[in-house]
């Protein structure tokens, strides 16, 4: 080795060092709306409607599937280290609820704490369809161009 690479082994070490501890930093990511605590104080029930709420939390992250009356805000605060799964820090969701004349009724808050686990069921769901092997998917379709 020559006395000036010799030299600058340590410069070299520290970066590899340095670059190492900041791979290893965590990532903090935020997803979806986060309501603050004094606009949702802001919502009074049986005065505000749809407007004005779109005015002042913004388009909903989504509305009721099977119930068109209630709109739902969804945020996610998650921290995430190199490759490992990310860790969830904070999670809220807000839904507000309306009278059918489009007033708002309700509103409720949940937190990180409001979940719960659940198991997804093992079951499959089998296909009505027929099943082929590999050859005849491949070739199925050449009578259809012959032609």
């Amino acid at each position: 080795m020559s006395a000036a690479f010799r030299r600058h082994i340590p410069i070299i070490a520290l970066l590899i060092g340095a670059a190492g501890l900041l791979a290893c930093s965590p990532q903090i990511e935020v997803r979806g709306n986060s309501l603050s605590a004094t606009k949702l104080a802001k919502v009074q029930p049986g005065t505000h409607t749809r407007k004005d709420i779109r005015t002042l939390l913004g388009t909903p992250s989504t509305i009721g599937a099977f119930n068109s009356q209630t709109w739902y805000y969804f945020s996610e605060r998650t921290s995430k280290v190199a490759f490992f799964h990310p860790e969830v820090l904070e999670r809220q969701l807000v839904a507000i609820h309306f009278d059918k004349s489009g007033v708002v009724k309700e509103v409720r808050r949940y937190s990180k704490e409001d979940g719960r686990e659940i198991d997804p069921v093992d079951r499959a769901t089998e296909t009505p369809a027929p099943s082929y092997s590999l050859l005849e998917q491949l070739f199925g379709n050449a009578t259809v161009f012959a032609r």
